[in-house]
């Protein structure tokens, strides 16, 4: 399967990054219930689950491609996430020292950089309960996500390419999606109150909660509607390539008819049906973004992508915007996210691009 080179993904990623990074203004400076509609459109747009839809796509096409072995795939994974995330690290690492916020005789200081430099970004240590937000880089929770997902997806592509028919493998493609969304909702049923703030909340009873929120078991079926639609992308593009405003009308027209049945908008990643029709609607107007009016992307960002320098350097900055208790909207909301722009601007052009360079095999 080959997909048109010319793409939106770059333009999606930056709405993706900015969605998280505004609803992480929003939500840490207390302001939404100053801008609830700011609020709630965001909320209809999830930059997290957005990021692992193209993720699924593209890296099952990055593993897919003629002459592409496991050693290329993950030197290829390693040189995206990891120098930019390294360099991140050393630049929290400053602002903690600049804080006084390290304990250098504290094991747990040790290990939270251990942890920051491999598998485990969602570790964070009560040494830095007081500085910020309680957590030095909380949205990096998500990497640790990815990482997994790029663990397995060879193996998931390995059975899926030896059924044969593209039946078949949508039969499994189905398969592996519904057990993890179902398998998601019944953890979060059972263990907590689905609409409770459970990341706010310090309880042993959570830990297993917490530990399944940054498993792949808990985010698999976003990963996979990105690859099932990698697999049926040549009957797919039929119906989302130059669709964009038709996918975005009828997104738009859902969720308003949403808002009598709710009382207020529902979200992609909630636990009834409507949510589950919501997703996929998500899913199709992300897509057919990617491939409508192809040429934006080039146009607008040329060729640069700062997503994720935004999403790994906005928590950090907005950390340091709380620790300094500096007040005002527009200080709170322009500045931090100017600062934060020009932090993933350094990251692209002196980290990431030339990392990517390495890369012998580019998606």
């Amino acid at each position: 399967m080959t997909f048109p080179r010319q793409n939106n993904f770059d333009l999606i990623r930056l709405f993706a990054a900015l969605q998280v990074l505004v609803y992480h203004l929003l939500s840490h400076f207390n302001l939404i219930e100053t801008i609830p509609y700011l609020a709630t459109v965001m909320n209809q747009f999830p930059g997290v689950p957005i990021f692992f839809f193209i993720s699924g796509f593209l890296i099952t096409a990055s593993w897919n491609k003629p002459g592409t072995t496991l050693k290329t795939f993950f030197k290829n994974r390693i040189l995206r996430i990891y120098p930019a995330l390294w360099v991140c690290l050393l630049f929290t690492i400053l602002l903690l020292l600049f804080f006084g916020e390290i304990e250098f005789s504290n094991p747990k200081f040790y290990l939270w950089i251990v942890g920051q430099m491999t598998f485990f970004q969602h570790y964070s240590p009560d040494i830095f309960d007081s500085w910020g937000a309680g957590n030095p880089n909380g949205s990096l929770w998500s990497i640790v996500v990815e990482l997994q997902f790029y663990l397995i997806l060879p193996f998931i592509c390995m059975f899926l390419n030896r059924l044969g028919s593209l039946k078949k493998i949508n039969i499994a493609i189905i398969g592996i999606f519904t057990t993890f969304y179902l398998l998601n909702h019944f953890i979060h049923a059972t263990i907590v109150d689905p609409y409770s703030k459970y990341y706010l909340i310090d309880k042993p009873e959570l830990l297993y909660f917490r530990i399944f929120s940054v498993s792949i078991i808990w985010n698999l079926y976003y990963f996979i509607i990105g690859l099932f639609f990698y697999y049926n992308f040549n009957f797919l593009k039929k119906i989302i390539t130059q669709k964009f405003p038709i996918w975005l009308v009828i997104y738009i027209v859902y969720l308003y008819f949403l808002i009598p049945i709710h009382k207020e908008l529902t979200s992609p990643d909630g636990d009834n049906l409507l949510s589950f029709i919501e997703l996929i609607l998500l899913a199709l107007l992300t897509f057919s973004f990617a491939f409508s009016y192809t040429s934006l992307s080039e146009k607008v960002l040329k060729h640069n992508d700062i997503s994720y320098g935004i999403y790994i350097y906005h928590m950090p900055v907005i950390n340091t915007i709380l620790a300094l208790n500096l007040k005002g909207v527009v200080f709170q909301l322009l500045i931090s996210s100017i600062i934060v722009i020009n932090l993933a601007i350094l990251s692209w052009v002196f980290v990431e691009k030339k990392a990517m360079a390495l890369k012998k095999a580019k998606i």
